[in-house]
């Protein structure tokens, strides 16, 4: 009587309900789930230490590669202006040629028209460099028979 008290006692200190009939055999048994899942607990544990020592690796890894990235940044301020001003012009240079491409559908209907200009006027200056030749032999052949 004495014994099932105290296991009543030990019982109700860890939580269990159970009844004093179940017995010692149920309260091991729940003990032993619990030291399982402590158990379970301390390699849980573990590989949180694991990956708390990859996350501090990286974070020194990162804070190196940016404190390199600010070093090089500062010694190549004059640098970076240069490529700061190219970079706007080479912006406003695509901005201007997006500007012409979209008045482009309005130019190549007259495309054909403007070509076909150029043709006649490509025979036009034939023309008038061999009436310009034509001149100049007749000129010469005046002057030598002026002179």
């Amino acid at each position: 009587s004495k014994l099932e008290a105290r296991i009543a006692k030990l019982e109700s200190n860890i939580g269990s309900s159970s009844a004093p009939s179940a017995g010692l055999c149920q309260a091991i048994i729940t003990l032993s789930n619990r030291l399982e899942s402590v158990g379970q607990l301390d390699t849980t544990d573990a590989r949180v230490k694991a990956l708390n020592s990859d996350i501090e690796a990286v974070s020194k890894k990162y804070k190196n590669v940016l404190n390199e990235a600010n070093g090089i940044d500062q010694s190549n301020s004059d640098d970076n202006n240069e490529s700061a001003k190219q970079l706007l012009e080479a912006r406003a240079e695509l901005a201007h040629s997006y500007a012409l491409l979209k008045q482009w559908p309005s130019l190549a209907s007259t495309l054909p028209d403007i070509a076909e200009r150029l043709r006649s006027l490509h025979d036009l200056h034939k023309l008038a460099l061999d009436a310009g030749n034509a001149i100049a032999r007749f000129e010469a052949g005046q002057q030598d028979v002026a002179g």
